[in-house]
Formats: structure tokens, C-alpha cells, sequence
């Protein structure tokens, strides 16, 4: 299990969080919610640069000669930088995310005057790196030292075969075998503009933004014939039409969305005749490619972990719990591990039924599956939500009510307990009066 310690960074102040299967982080404005995804998203993505290092030694060698940790350091400065979009920190702040026993990265700043972004890799981290890098040098100087009797088909087999052996070490190493991306908000308007994003100069653009854009380019041919084109070869097309995604799908965006020649469209429901993208809902726009890339990596049976913010933004309370189910769906069918940033007491409230189905299914099975199917039924191990305080503390407060193993009913509506106290209060106020009917 995952886990990451965060104090004085950001509005963060103190943090202690472990990684579960399924984690939502609820919170006012600015207190901190993408600010802890975006450090966990950082830290789980050096995993995949040292594995596109050990590829360019075994295809390139080590032509700079300046090693993988070196190397590492400084490029993953820049996407911090570029991540957070600050260069001035607080002194004292202070990032460690542990991979496993014994296994953890600390991110602080240098003692010097100049106080630069310091990342410090634990030995068994360095040493084992180290090793592959070693690894990998040795086998490109065989490469372009032997006789001209190895053959290149040889060294193309041999170079494939320690990619693949070093993809699995890296991944042990890391204890994370998962792909990873980031969900940002603001999605309509990213997805509307990503050809022209792109184009543009990107300068302004934080990481997570840039790797979304590139995302949503990359994928969106495979929905050149909606998707029909994804599922008609995909090994789980029967599981998933049993269970009616496609439907679904069509049912929380209100309509079909296809992607010609490059171009996005979405027919509403009631109509014949699709819509450029621009035409459809602020609501359709947001949500269209969160559905799109959870329904591609079901099809295809992509392990993923991935970050959503504000999967309820634009959407009807209903389509809000219907985003939720869909969510836990594709985290049982592929293993998959997710995290949740939001304002809304729907998106708690929903995966809280979810939740009580799973605690309450698990001895009455077929009751339960009645109202919710089994399939979308959460498990509380693998399940946490918390609370972000900006004034007050604890700064992480967990809502999980420890008895009932599930979210404690006060905090599933706070804002709506508010608003009957005050109406309650000026009820009471006619009524002192006489003007109570």
C-alpha cells in the first residue's frame, strides 16, 4: 500500500493519507484537493521515467554521461516546478511518498541560501536503479563492441527481452504495475480546444493539462464509429454488453458521442442528426471524456490509476449518481484504483450506498442485488473518504464513521443541515409571532 506524507505545502498543512483502491477527498474551495492528487500523480510518475531512461540506454547508451539519478533529479525538479506552477515554496514544507517497506522519496527544499528543490531517493531506491542502469549500459556496449557474427535480429530479441524484464523490475520495485493520468477540471473547455491547445504555445499550461490534451488527441480515433468501433473486438464485449455500458453511457450523457476525421460530435438522444461538440451541453462537455476513457480501458482491460476532479461539474444530481456507479463499475471489472476530488454531498451520498451495498451484500447477496447489482458494489478495505479543513483541525479529517465501517451520516449533507437550522430559525420567528398557520 501506497502512502503519502505532505506538511506546509500549499494550502496542505498536515497530511497523512494511504493509498486505497478508492479514495474521495471532499473540501471547500482551495483547500488543498488537487494540490494532494497532483503529489501523489508527481510521485508515482518517476516510476515511468526511469523506465523511459533504461529504454533510451539500451537503444542510445549513456551519451552525456550523466547518470539515471542525476538525470532524474533534474527532470523531475522541472516537472514539479512546472507541475505546481511556483518556483517559491515555504522552507520548511516537506513531500514523502512510500512505495512499500522501506521503499520511500522525500521532497524538500536545500538548506542553502538558494534553496533549491531537493529530491532525496532512499538507498535501496538508488542502489536497485543504479543496478538496471548498469544493466542496460553494459548490454548496449556489447551491442556496438562484438563481432559481426551476432546477428542484429539477435540484439533485437535480446534488447526486447531486458525491456520487458526491466518494465517488470521497475514495476516491483515501485509496487505499481498500473498506467496513470490525471482527469483535470475545466474539462469542456480543454476537450472543445485541444487541437488548438496544442498548437498554441503551451507555456502557460501545467503538466497535468498538457498530458490531458495529449490524452484525449491520442485516443479519440478509437471512437471514430462511437463505440461500436471499441467494442467489436474487445475479449470483454459480452461481460460488458450483459451488462449494458453502452446504455449506460448514453444514459448519463444524454446522448452519443463520435469522433470523424478528427472532428467530436454528440447526438442527443431525442434527435436524428449530431452536434458539433460545441453545440452540446457545458454538462455533456464535461463529463463526455470521462465516460469515453473509463469505457475504453474496460474494453481493453487497462489496469489503471487515475485522478477525477469534480466528476459532478455541470451534471443533475441523478446524472451525479449515475457517474458514481459508472466509476465503481470500472474499478471492480479492472482492478483499477481511483481517487476523487469534489464539492458535492451526491458524490459522497452515492458512493455510500455503493459502499452499504457491499457491507450488507456480503450476507445478503441476492436481496441486495436487487437494488444495486453486485457489481457496482463497493468494499469497505478498499474504500476511504476524507475531509479537507481549511481553518480548522485535524486539516485531514477522515468521515468515515469506524463503527458502521461506512461515511458518517453528518457529513454526507452538511450544507443542507445548515439551511434547514436556518429555516428552522425563522420559522420559529413567525411562530413567536402568531403568523405560524
Amino acid at each position: 500500500m501506497h502512502k503519502i506524507t505532505i506538511r506546509d505545502f500549499g494550502p496542505v498543512t498536515d497530511c497523512e493519507l494511504e493509498l486505497k483502491s478508492f479514495i474521495v477527498l471532499i473540501g471547500e474551495q482551495a483547500t488543498g484537493k488537487s494540490t494532494i492528487s497532483k503529489c501523489i500523480y508527481f510521485c508515482k510518475s518517476i516510476r515511468d521515467r526511469v523506465k523511459s531512461h533504461l529504454y533510451d540506454v539500451l537503444t542510445g547508451g549513456l551519451p552525456d554521461k550523466h547518470s539515471l539519478i542525476k538525470k532524474l533529479r533534474s527532470e523531475m525538479k522541472k516537472r514539479f516546478v512546472d507541475l505546481f506552477g511556483i518556483t517559491k515554496f515555504k522552507d520548511n514544507f516537506y513531500i514523502k511518498y512510500e512505495y512499500g517497506p522501506g521503499l520511500h522519496l522525500e521532497i524538500t527544499l536545500t538548506q542553502d541560501k538558494d534553496k533549491f528543490i531537493n529530491l532525496d531517493f532512499c538507498s535501496t531506491l538508488l542502489h536497485r536503479i543504479i543496478q538496471m542502469e548498469q544493466q542496460a549500459i553494459e548490454y548496449y556496449e556489447k551491442k556496438i563492441n562484438v563481432s559481426s557474427n551476432w546477428t542484429e535480429e539477435f540484439f533485437d530479441l535480446e534488447q526486447g527481452r531486458l525491456y520487458k524484464q526491466f518494465d517488470q523490475e521497475v514495476n516491483e520495485l515501485f509496487h505499481d504495475h498500473m498506467e496513470h493520468y490525471y482527469i483535470p477540471a475545466g474539462r469542456g473547455l480543454l476537450s472543445l480546444l485541444a487541437n488548438q491547445l496544442l498548437n498554441l504555445e503551451q507555456a502557460g499550461l501545467d503538466y497535468v493539462t498538457r498530458e490531458f490534451l495529449k490524452l484525449i488527441l491520442k485516443e479519440r480515433s478509437y471512437f471514430e464509429q462511437g463505440l461500436t468501433g471499441i467494442s467489436s473486438s474487445s475479449p470483454m464485449r459480452d461481460k460488458l454488453k450483459s451488462l449494458k455500458i453502452d446504455q449506460q453511457i448514453s444514459t448519463i450523457l444524454r446522448g452519443y458521442y463520435s469522433n470523424r476525421s478528427g472532428r467530436e460530435f454528440i447526438r442527443p438522444k431525442t434527435e436524428r442528426n449530431a452536434l458539433p461538440i460545441n453545440y452540446a451541453s457545458s454538462g455533456q462537455q464535461e463529463i463526455v471524456w470521462i465516460l469515453n476513457l473509463l469505457c475504453l480501458w474496460m474494453y481493453t482491460s487497462r489496469q489503471v490509476f487515475v485522478v477525477i476532479e469534480e466528476p459532478e461539474a455541470h451534471l443533475y444530481p441523478i446524472a451525479q449518481r449515475q457517474v458514481i456507479d459508472f466509476v465503481a463499475l470500472f474499478t471492480n471489472i479492472t482492478g483499477s484504483h481511483v481517487m476523487i476530488t469534489t464539492h458535492s454531498p451526491y458524490v459522497l451520498t452515492s458512493a455510500n450506498n455503493l459502499l452499504y451495498a457491499g457491507k450488507v451484500g456480503a450476507r445478503f447477496e441476492r436481496e441486495v442485488n436487487q437494488y444495486i447489482k453486485k457489481e457496482y458494489w463497493l468494499q469497505q478495505v478498499a474504500f476511504h473518504a476524507y475531509k479537507l479543513n481549511s481553518a480548522t483541525e485535524p486539516y485531514l479529517q477522515t468521515i468515515m464513521d469506524e463503527e458502521l465501517l461506512e461515511i458518517a451520516a453528518e457529513h454526507l449533507d452538511e450544507v443542507s443541515i445548515e439551511i434547514r437550522e436556518v429555516y428552522q430559525d425563522i420559522l420559529n420567528v413567525e411562530a413567536e409571532h402568531g403568523f405560524l398557520n
